[in-house]
C-alpha cells in the first residue's frame, strides 16, 4: 500500500510530466496554467522577489494572452515549424522555464 507521501510524491511528477507535455506542444500554455493555479492559490504563494510579480492580475493576463496568442499564430501559414532550430529552442527554454516554476 503506497504512503501519503509517496501518493504525492507521484502526484507532483505527474503534473511535472503533463506540463512538459503541454510546453513541446504549446510553449505559453504551461506558463499560463501555472500562473493561473497561482493567482487562484491552488500552489503555493511563497515566491519573493521577481517571482512575487506571478501572483498579479497582470501576469495572469499577460501569460493568458500569450498563450492564446500563440494558438492563433500558430495556426497562420507564415509560423515557421515547430522543430525549426529557433522555435525548438524556444519550446526547450520555455519547458526549463516552467519546470523551474514548478519546481519552486
Amino acid at each position: 500500500m503506497p504512503t501519503p507521501q509517496s501518493t504525492t510524491n507521484n502526484a507532483v511528477y505527474l503534473r511535472a510530466a503533463v506540463l512538459g507535455f503541454a510546453s513541446g506542444l504549446r510553449s505559453q500554455m504551461p506558463l499560463a496554467l501555472i500562473v493561473a493555479a497561482i493567482g487562484r492559490e491552488q500552489l503555493p504563494a511563497d515566491a519573493t522577489g521577481p517571482l512575487s510579480f506571478l501572483r498579479t492580475r497582470v501576469a495572469r493576463l499577460g501569460f493568458g494572452a500569450a498563450a492564446i496568442g500563440e494558438v492563433i499564430a500558430d495556426k497562420t501559414p507564415f509560423v515557421p515549424d515547430r522543430t525549426n532550430p529557433g522555435p525548438f529552442a524556444g519550446r526547450l527554454f520555455f519547458g526549463g522555464l516552467t519546470g523551474a516554476l514548478f519546481a519552486r
